[in-house]
């Protein structure tokens, strides 16, 4: 579908203009089919050269596909993704630190509402906007059931507001089964409760600790003015 035969469409001059003009674009994949990495590798040769490609956790033999790219010193290669949300949370702070602003999401259409939906979220927390750019003539199928949005969109909102990705749990429920993830599950979820309860009781122990050491230093002060 994405071979060598496959017409070139380049950018509207005022597209590429457009991305010079930006603080910071980037391209950012979403790994998976190796049409999303053929199309990024051709996206990345219609926008102008300082614009970098982040890959998420492409399918094996994405070094050779990323060839040019690589060599052009363009490529920010990750495999520590293990699902759609790590896709975002593992390349966060890399995001941030290459001070990007806006990114061209590259995925295959079947995924795509799924990835703007987790995109909004956790992109948004950083003030990074997004623009879709799903494979042209790319899989529509399987469509994905509207639950697994939901799942993800959550997923997302926790991610946000405590910093945690269930990495540990969807690595296992791939590898291990649901038994394993169930176990995963229970623990993550004892970690935000605690966050979520028991981290304002400790400051406020710590709080009172802290004012009785200083009451009894008071009191050693006064006793040795005596």
């Amino acid at each position: 579908r994405l071979g060598a035969s496959a017409p070139r469409r380049a950018m509207a001059p005022a597209a590429v203009a457009g991305l010079r003009l930006a603080q910071a674009v980037a391209i950012l994949v979403l790994g998976g089919e190796p049409e999303r990495d053929y199309y990024a590798v051709r996206l990345a040769s219609e926008v102008p050269s300082d614009v970098l490609v982040f890959v998420s956790s492409p399918a094996a033999g994405a070094e050779e596909r990323y060839r040019l790219v690589s060599q052009a010193g363009r490529l920010r290669l990750s495999f520590d993704a293990v699902d759609t949300v790590t896709n975002f949370s593992t390349l966060y702070q890399a995001l941030l630190a290459a001070k990007v602003t806006k990114v061209l999401l590259v995925t295959s259409p079947y995924h795509m509402p799924r990835a703007e939906a987790i995109a909004s979220i956790m992109l948004g927390a950083g003030d990074i906007s997004f623009e879709p750019k799903p494979v042209p003539d790319g899989l529509s199928v399987p469509v994905e059931p509207s639950w697994k949005t939901w799942r993800d969109s959550l997923r997302s909102w926790i991610w946000r507001c405590t910093g945690m990705d269930f990495r540990f749990v969807a690595g296992n429920l791939k590898n291990f089964g649901w038994r394993f993830a169930a176990l995963g599950a229970a623990i993550s979820a004892a970690f935000i409760w605690a966050a979520c309860c028991l981290r304002p009781r400790f400051f406020k122990l710590r709080k009172y600790i802290s004012l009785v050491g200083a009451r009894n230093g008071e009191a050693d002060d006064i006793a040795h003015a005596v």
